[in-house]
């Protein structure tokens, strides 16, 4: 994880549907924020928490995109985009698997001292499952 960028505490809060069960999560850890030409960037060390220790993560949002990108021991690029379609490859030590996200809503709101973003979208694996999914990341300067 690149040492640039502002200290931030990040909240990441998900929930996920399948077939009238769901299942929320909550983790709190450290990142950095960063302002880019496009936008904001938000990078993450995963934990033995989320099941994706040694891998790091990276939103980088802009007007009507957002996109995050794992890199380490689990890889995957995920695009969302109101109203679109995206297929791509999570790739994990014990495989490659095919996927596929609809993007229903993206709101965000970014400053140097923190912000919001929340994406409602349904993920589709290997043609399958269907889980109907919503994050909110919250953010806020770490003191």
């Amino acid at each position: 994880m690149s040492e640039r960028g502002i200290p931030v505490l990040l909240t990441v809060k998900g929930r996920q549907s399948c077939a009238g069960e769901s299942d929320e999560t909550e983790l709190t850890t450290e990142g950095l924020l960063e302002e880019t030409a496009e936008g904001w960037r938000l990078t993450y060390r995963e934990t033995e928490l989320t099941g994706l220790a040694g891998s790091t993560t990276c939103f980088t949002i802009a007007p009507g995109r957002v996109t995050l990108r794992r890199s380490g021991a689990v890889q995957s690029l995920m695009i969302f985009e109101e109203g679109e379609r995206r297929a791509f490859r999570y790739a994990t030590a014990y495989g490659s698997f095919a996927m596929e996200t609809e993007t229903e809503r993206i709101r965000w709101h970014m400053s140097a001292r923190g912000g919001l973003v929340e994406l409602r979208y349904r993920l589709r694996a290997e043609g399958q499952i269907d889980l109907d999914s919503r994050v909110c990341l919250q953010v806020r300067e770490k003191h």
